[in-house]
Parts: structure tokens; C-alpha cells; sequence
């Protein structure tokens, strides 16, 4: 059963659809754990499929492409969770850092720092020297981190 370059190109769109969702996934997991993500880089990465639909729109209306484009998309879905996956590994300091044991230090304050904001009461905070707030969400212990904590290194 052979499909037309439009059923294709909206898998495509679904690819697309589905990487920003993991772009989006790997930001929130990153802020969680103290970094974040360069956002240029998502955005370079997403920039990829440009070329690629442009490409399907070539090969089917130009060069009049009648074949299957079952392997194309499927090399595009491999390409695509590549990329996530690099996107995911190159964006922790950890990884590109001189020093790993320093930034996962610095990544393993901060998760203690949030756990401390979610789950220690203002009296047991006061005794740690911190400011005596109650418990924090997710959201807003995400927002009280530190910046030093943040940054990439």
C-alpha cells in the first residue's frame, strides 16, 4: 500500500509536534535538577525541519516523486529523537563541563535545596539558617532557586 507525499507530510508535522513536546520536557526536567537548557539550541534543532519539508515539497511537486515515502519519514522519526537525545545530553553542565565533579555538586545542592523548600517546615528551616517559609510547590521551588544554580556552566 503506497500513501501520497501528503499523508507523509503530515506525519511530518506530528514528528515536529512531538519534538517540541520533548524539547519542552527536557527544559522543565533540566530546570528541576539546576540548569537550564540553552533555548537557541531547541530552536536551531527545530529549524532542521524547514529543509526537510521543503525537501518533501521538492522531490513531490518538482521532480513529480511518485515512489514510497515510507523510508524518508522514517529516517526523519530516527533523525528526530537523535536530536532530542543530543539536545538532552549536550544541554547538562555536567556533561560538557571540565569539572564534573563540581557542577554535580552544584546539581545535587540545588535538588537539596528544592527538597528542603518542599518538605521542611518554617522551624526546621530557621534552624538551617534559611528563611523561615512554608512549604513550597514544585513551581514555586522552581522559581526560588538560586541563580548560580541555573546557569549552565
Amino acid at each position: 500500500m503506497k500513501f501520497r507525499a501528503s499523508s507523509h507530510l503530515l506525519a511530518l508535522l506530528l514528528i515536529a509536534g512531538l519534538q517540541i513536546a520533548g524539547y519542552y520536557a527536557v527544559s522543565k526536567a533540566a530546570l528541576l535538577r539546576g540548569y537550564e537548557p540553552p533555548l537557541i539550541g531547541g530552536v536551531r534543532d527545530l529549524l532542521m525541519y524547514v529543509p526537510l519539508i521543503l525537501l518533501l515539497f521538492w522531490l513531490s511537486r518538482a521532480m513529480r516523486y511518485k515512489g514510497s515515502w515510507t523510508l524518508y519519514t522514517a529516517a526523519v522519526l530516527l533523525f528526530s529523537i537523535g536530536m532530542l537525545v543530543q539536545y538532552r545530553l549536550y544541554s547538562d553542565p555536567e556533561y560538557n563541563s571540565r569539572s564534573k565533579a563540581e557542577a554535580r555538586a552544584q546539581k545535587t545542592q540545588t535538588l537539596r535545596l528544592r527538597y528542603i523548600n518542599q518538605y521542611y517546615d518554617p522551624e526546621k528551616k530557621r534552624l538551617l539558617g534559611l528563611p523561615a517559609t512554608p512549604p513550597q510547590t514544585d513551581a514555586d521551588a522552581a522559581a526560588a532557586m538560586p541563580l548560580a544554580c541555573r546557569n549552565p556552566i
